[in-house]
Parts: C-alpha cells; sequence; structure tokens
C-alpha cells in the first residue's frame, strides 16, 4: 500500500491518509445533508486541489459522462414510468392484479405485491411505485380494513421489486459505470425480482391474518374482462423483454419504443388531457435532471476512486481470502452504504471499487450487478435515509418507527434471498447465458 504521495506513470498519487481526507470530506457534507451531487462535487474538488489538476477536468469528466448512449435510456423509461401512472392505465393494471390473485388470502396486500411486479416492467422505478400506485394501494387496503402501518409495509416492500425487474434505472447507470451489457444484467434481474415478489406474497400470506382477513372470490370471467382491459398495458413489458431477447432493439432503444407505444396509447384512447401530458414531460424533465446531475457528479468523483486505485488496496487488504468471506464483505458494504445513501448516488461509490475486483475474484461482472443493486434495495425500506420509507409512511400517515416495526419481515426475506442469489450465481446468470451464451 501507498503510504506517501507517489508519481506512477508520470502523475501524482496521493496517500492513503489524503485520499481519506477527501473520501471525509464527501461523508462530511452528507451528514451535514448537502445535497448529494455537491457532496461529491466538494470531494471532487478537494481532491483536484490537492493534486493540482485544473478543476475545469472536474467539469470535462462530468459532462463526458452524460455523453452516453446507454444513458440516454433513463429519461424515456422516467416518462413512461410517469405515464403509466396518471390516468386510468395504473388502475386497469391494478384491477388485473386483484382479479389474479385478491382471492389469496391477504386478499388487497397480496395485489399489492402482483401490481408492484407488473408496473415494474415498465416504468423499473421504485420511487414511481411508492408514490404512483402506492398511494391508491394504500387507500383501497386502509378502505378493506388493514392496518395502515401494515398497508404501508407492504407498499414500501413491493416497491423494492422495481429496479430488479426490466427496464431497470439502476441497472442502466451500473452497466455505463462497469461497462456491462445493459440487456444481459435486465435478465440477470428478471428472476431474482420474481422470486424477491413471490417471497412476500408468502410473507404476507402469514402476517395478513393478524391484520385483515379479507379475500374475493376467484372468477374466471373478471380475470378474463380485466385482462382484456389491461391488454395494452400487459403488452408494454411483453414488447420490451421480447424485443430484448430477440436482439431486435438495445435497451436504450427499447426505451424509445416504450414512449413511442406509450404516446400511441394515449393517442387512441384519449385518456389523458393536455395539461396531464404537460405536467408529464415536465415531471420527466425535472427528475431527468436531478438523476443525471447526481450521476455526472459522482461519477467524476468514481474517476478519483479509479485513479487511485481503490478497488486494488482493498484486494490487497483481502488477498488470500476465500470466495464466501469476500462475498459476505461485498454484501456488508453494500448493505451498509444502502442504509445511508440512496441506490444511484451509492452506485458511484460502490462501482468503481468493486468492478477491479470481479475478474481478481472471479465473480461475474452481471451477477455482481444484481447482488449490488439488490442489496442496495434494502436501504430504500431501512433508517436513515430509505426513500420508499419516507414516502410510504407519509402516505399512510404512520410514524417511521411503526413502519420499520412491521416491515420486519419483509427485511429478513430480502435478505435470505439476497443470501441466496449471492452464492447460487446460477439464480441470476441461468437465464442471460442461455439467452445470449
Amino acid at each position: 500500500m501507498r503510504s506517501t504521495n507517489t508519481w506512477v506513470g508520470g502523475r501524482l498519487m496521493l496517500s492513503e491518509f489524503e485520499l481519506g481526507l477527501g473520501i471525509l470530506v464527501l461523508l462530511i457534507g452528507l451528514l451535514l445533508r448537502i445535497p448529494v451531487p455537491f457532496a461529491f462535487g466538494l470531494a471532487g474538488i478537494f481532491y483536484f486541489w490537492q493534486t493540482g489538476i485544473p478543476l475545469s477536468a472536474l467539469l470535462q469528466r462530468a459532462v463526458a459522462t452524460a455523453d452516453s448512449f446507454t444513458l440516454m435510456a433513463i429519461p424515456m423509461f422516467i416518462f413512461v414510468g410517469l405515464l403509466m401512472t396518471t390516468g386510468p392505465m395504473a388502475m386497469r393494471l391494478l384491477n388485473f392484479a386483484k382479479a389474479l390473485v385478491g382471492h389469496l388470502t391477504g386478499g388487497l396486500a397480496q395485489v399489492n405485491v402482483a401490481a408492484s411486479m407488473l408496473f415494474s416492467g415498465m416504468s423499473g422505478s421504485s420511487s414511481a411505485d411508492a408514490a404512483g400506485l402506492g398511494a391508491v394501494e394504500i387507500r383501497l387496503m386502509k378502505q378493506a380494513g388493514y392496518t395502515p402501518r401494515f398497508a404501508a409495509a407492504v407498499t414500501g416492500a413491493s416497491a423494492c421489486i422495481g429496479p430488479l425487474i426490466p427496464p431497470s434505472i439502476p441497472f442502466i447507470i451500473y452497466g455505463a459505470m462497469a461497462q456491462v451489457s445493459v440487456g444481459r444484467l435486465f435478465l440477470a434481474g428478471a428472476v431474482p425480482g420474481v422470486l424477491l415478489g413471490l417471497v412476500f406474497m408468502l410473507i404476507v400470506r402469514i402476517m395478513a391474518k393478524q391484520h385483515a382477513s379479507e379475500k374475493s372470490k376467484f372468477r374466471f370471467s373478471e380475470l378474463w374482462k380485466a385482462a382484456m382491459g389491461a391488454i395494452p398495458e400487459l403488452m408494454m413489458p411483453v414488447i420490451l423483454m421480447g424485443g430484448l431477447l430477440s436482439g431486435f432493439f438495445t435497451p436504450t432503444e427499447a426505451s424509445g419504443v416504450a414512449v413511442a407505444y406509450g404516446l400511441i396509447l394515449i393517442a387512441i384512447r384519449r385518456e389523458l388531457t393536455k395539461e396531464e401530458l404537460v405536467g408529464v414531460v415536465r415531471d420527466t424533465v425535472k427528475y431527468t435532471g436531478i438523476f443525471m446531475f447526481i450521476v455526472m457528479m459522482a461519477s467524476a468523483f468514481s474517476w478519483i476512486l479509479i485513479r487511485e486505485q481503490v478497488g486494488g488496496i482493498i484486494f490487497d487488504l483481502g488477498e488470500g481470502s476465500q470466495y464466501w468471506v469476500a462475498m459476505l464483505a461485498i454484501l456488508a458494504g453494500v448493505l451498509i452504504i444502502g442504509c445511508f445513501m440512496e441506490t444511484i448516488s451509492a452506485l458511484a461509490l460502490i462501482v468503481p471499487i468493486l468492478a477491479p475486483l470481479t475478474v481478481l475474484l472471479g465473480i461475474d461482472p452481471v451477477h455482481l450487478g444484481v447482488i449490488v443493486i439488490f442489496g442496495l434495495q434494502v436501504g430504500l425500506i431501512t433508517p436513515p435515509i430509505g426513500m420508499a420509507m419516507y414516502i410510504v409512511s407519509a402516505i399512510a400517515e404512520i410514524r417511521i418507527y411503526d413502519f420499520v416495526r412491521t416491515v420486519m419481515p419483509f427485511l429478513i426475506g430480502m435478505l435470505v434471498l439476497l443470501l441466496l442469489i449471492a452464492y447460487i450465481p446460477a439464480i441470476s446468470l441461468a437465464l442471460p447465458n442461455f439467452v445470449f451464451g
């Protein structure tokens, strides 16, 4: 390990102490509640000042990150997600989920999970799920007699499915940062995402009797009617996955197809007013700006970690460790970071450190991507940062303490499944390896 500033390959390398100071600047900024991208920017400025690199290079790195064909998919998938939560489209999906699983023990709680799985195949955003369908689902569950804290716990937990089932904005960002096929990542996340949904449905079955026991009768005629009404919406993930599996279009092109398909539905059905469509576009621009600003500044900071060979330092510390020990350390690091940073910002710290270790430790980069994204979802429903936790708690009008206490079985289920995915790579790699070879 380096202990002093040295010149390597014609450039100045900082000592671990000074590099640590740069990371400390970032952590202090986050603790002071400075907006995440500005905290990354301050840490980057501190680093460039120490090395004597012109500060203009920081902006160049940030702008270069935005100039990415892969990241073009982000605004388009955000637009589709918002489009699906505006107007009757979301209600048709909800009605289909109710007709499909509403007869199971837990009734509307089961519908909540199933609707999140369906909606995930269109937006890939946990926040859109929690804030969009979540408000409707919590209201319906409370009206059916479920306790507000259970309604919030089910809604918050099911929102974690979104970033796993394709399309997925975090997978797009991970693929761009780690230079990994986004198509493979999409397929790798599909099976774990479905398994997570099934685990949640099992937990709901066990817990539901403590909070409410309503359920509807299964009627094939109602399922058929709901399916016929929701066919256009249900065709969205079919078209996207069909195009990806056949190689007809790339994930970025798939996002464009999704937008075109959504606009065609709107034009034919005329269910959105001009004001509502303008609102969707305005929100898309706002959320895209937030996402991309975080990605740009975080990527500039991740370049620092790569330049300082932080991944190599960590590998030296763990050299000789067995695979299961290294994987356990990775899981612990991802879970801890996920509790204190939202997903996009956390990726900027994790990917530059872990990506170089995939070859050294023999971990498939696609498998690592699934582990990282899955692990970060745990942070969505845990203090102190959990975005989904705050959204659903506010909607249900409950205390954070009550939410955390009720969501605990879902957290345990997520952790058990995460361990299985981490130590049985075939769970995530079987499908992409079958399709792409």
